[in-house]
């Protein structure tokens, strides 16, 4: 074995990519092992590949300047996927959105430095349409999940504004309830509480539950369980606010889930022209990566012949060079 991709013990590290690849994205890594698994052979594509290496070397400002976008490029191909087969929640939509950022923030540093080999039409490729909705519908704090809801921010939709409003004052009547409550028994420590079961109740302790029943009026609390140190009830009134909230709540996620499959539409209208970005993102990341690594290294370029010579003049192997400077 070679040990391009793993050692022979199966471990990356200690492998000739392990020793070349300072890549700063999930996408650059994956491109530089087809690179290296697949290497070509048409001798115009490797030069213009080292064009661009030998452009970054030169280039300082122009290389640090793409290595700092790619460190919050993410990876739109894997993202895309999960969105596509319905496996992603609202956080690969994010994902999304901050590699079509990234690519945005690339074609800034490449405005005017226009390199090689790149897909053409990088300039034109950014997916504006599909970043200014993404960032008009996602909210600050996205959940995990899509079940989870409140991962379209406030102002997109109005109908979900508006039933979001209801859903949120109508806890805040909760809490005037309970209030209310506490002064008509006299129980400070009267809570109104919550769980999937009962949905929305009052609670008091069972020291207290006799005292409680002894109130004006206490027929209207509808008992509903009994446990070991609180007895719980209902009445009418909270009946009915729970359920409101409740209908609000499911109402408010399905407006929400809506949404989120017409985001998922969007994406896959885009589908080839973010894999052109992710394609150009990856590449400037290789080539980037190879510059670093030349400069570190002390690496010089080949000069690549149309004939079958091979000529080696103090040669260097970096797995193994790698390996050595470790060692000490």
């Amino acid at each position: 074995s070679l040990e391009i991709n793993e050692t022979l013990n199966g471990n990356k590290k200690g492998s000739l990519i392990d020793s070349v690849d300072m890549t700063m994205t999930a996408v650059g890594a994956r491109q530089l092992d087809k690179d290296i698994s697949a290497p070509l052979t048409n001798i115009e594509e490797i030069n213009s590949r080292l064009d661009m290496i030998e452009f970054l070397i030169e280039e300082k400002l122009v290389r640090e300047s793409i290595r700092k976008v790619l460190k919050s490029a993410a990876d739109i191909d894997r993202a895309k996927a999960r969105v596509v087969l319905s496996r992603g929640g609202p956080r690969d939509i994010e994902s999304i959105k901050l590699g079509i950022e990234a690519a945005h923030n690339l074609d800034n540093v490449l405005e005017k430095k226009i390199l090689r080999n790149v897909p053409k039409g990088f300039v034109a490729i950014k997916c504006s349409e599909l970043l200014n909705t993404l960032k008009d519908i996602l909210s600050k704090n996205l959940p995990l999940f899509i079940k989870d809801g409140g991962f379209v921010k406030t102002g997109y939709s109005k109908e979900l504004d508006e039933v979001c409003s209801f859903r949120d004052e109508s806890r805040q009547h909760i809490l005037e309830m309970e209030a209310e409550e506490r002064v008509k028994t006299g129980l400070t420590s009267l809570k109104i509480k919550y769980n999937n079961v009962l949905g929305y109740f009052f609670e008091v302790t069972q020291l207290q539950k006799k005292k409680f029943l002894e109130i004006q009026n206490s027929e209207r609390f509808i008992h509903r369980q009994s446990l070991k140190g609180a007895a719980r009830f209902v009445t009418e009134a909270l009946s009915h606010l729970s359920e409101s909230i409740s209908n609000a709540a499911e109402q408010a996620l399905d407006i929400e889930l809506r949404i989120f499959e017409e985001v998922k539409s969007l994406i896959k209208t885009q589908h080839d022209a973010l894999a052109n970005i992710s394609y150009a993102i990856a590449r400037l990341d290789v080539v980037s990566s190879l510059a670093e690594v030349s400069i570190l290294n002390y690496f010089v370029r080949p000069n690549i012949l149309d004939d079958q010579s091979l000529k080696i003049i103090g040669g260097r192997h970096p797995a193994v060079e790698l390996v050595m400077q470790k060692s000490g």
